[in-house]
């Protein structure tokens, strides 16, 4: 996990391996350490793991306080095990951004070297998150991180042949109505040119959807048809089943999430991190 100078005690408390991205982080855990370590018993800390910053600027270790780094681990070896070193690619989505990707390997590779050699053992090394598992195979290390690539969406072309999404979401209807043609439907005040079955899901923006999908701008699946999104609020949505009745897929086999997701206005695993415990 990436702990806060706040959650060592719960990292010691839960058997957690924390993640170090700072040195002001670092300077906090060694702190700890040392404050309630018991001289008669030294048990190692569990393993912790080091993030490098090659180029993201987000989180981890700036390449400069390297140096530092090696150090303090070199001094508190008995307290602490490294377990693994990894950084992060900024732009694995951009072939324009090759030889910049490459730096970063080879930054990151040469001071992972370096601490390692310090340690005197050998620990994990990773880099690759999904768009980088498929493009730099050179990159893959000891592991890589597919995240998002467990549900079958890798975003980078070319697609890959065994992808496959398998992530679905759908939603029963709890409600039929006939709205008349020039009546409203929703908060949005959507009017009918003509007479329209309505059926209300039990989903809206609370669960992850987005407003925009309004006004016939995304679509649903039902028994063979995809049908106009007519209104969302907050946890039901209203769309036109004027000719079709049966259970909704929001997506899945037959609309892809990368399509509901380009509706979205949104890549396809901001639409799945935003689907709610409610789901």
């Amino acid at each position: 996990m990436v702990a806060t100078e706040y959650e060592v005690e719960t990292c010691r408390q839960f058997n957690l391996e924390p993640v170090i991205y700072s040195m002001h982080i670092f300077d906090k855990f060694l702190e700890f350490l040392q404050q309630t370590e018991d001289p008669a018993d030294r048990i190692p800390f569990p393993n912790i793991h080091i993030k490098l910053d090659t180029g993201l600027h987000r989180l981890g270790i700036s390449i400069n306080d390297v140096p530092n780094l090696i150090n303090k681990l070199s001094e508190n070896s008995h307290r602490i095990h490294v377990k693994s070193i990894y950084s992060h690619f900024m732009g694995i989505y951009t072939s324009g951004l090759d030889d910049m990707t490459r730096h970063q390997a080879d930054l990151f590779a040469t001071n992972a070297a370096t601490i390692e050699k310090a340690l005197g053992y050998s620990v994990m090394k990773h880099l690759c998150n999904p768009g980088a598992t498929i493009r730099y195979p050179d990159f893959h290390l000891d592991m890589v991180r597919i995240g998002c690539g467990l549900y079958g969406i890798w975003p980078v072309e070319p697609k890959v042949e065994f992808q496959k999404c398998v992530a679905s979401l759908v939603a029963p209807i709890i409600r039929l109505e006939w709205v008349c043609e020039n009546d409203t439907v929703g908060y949005a005040q959507h009017r009918l040119n003509h007479s329209l079955l309505i059926g209300v899901l039990c989903i809206g923006y609370v669960d992850g959807l987005r407003r925009h999908l309004n006004n016939g701008e995304g679509r649903v699946w039902i028994y063979g048809h995809r049908v106009p999104i007519i209104s969302i609020s907050m946890d039901m949505t209203m769309i036109d089943l004027t000719d079709v009745n049966d259970q909704v897929e929001i997506f899945g086999e037959n609309i892809p999430l990368a399509q509901m997701a380009r509706w979205c206005q949104m890549v396809s695993h901001e639409l799945i991190a935003r689907l709610n415990q409610r789901v």
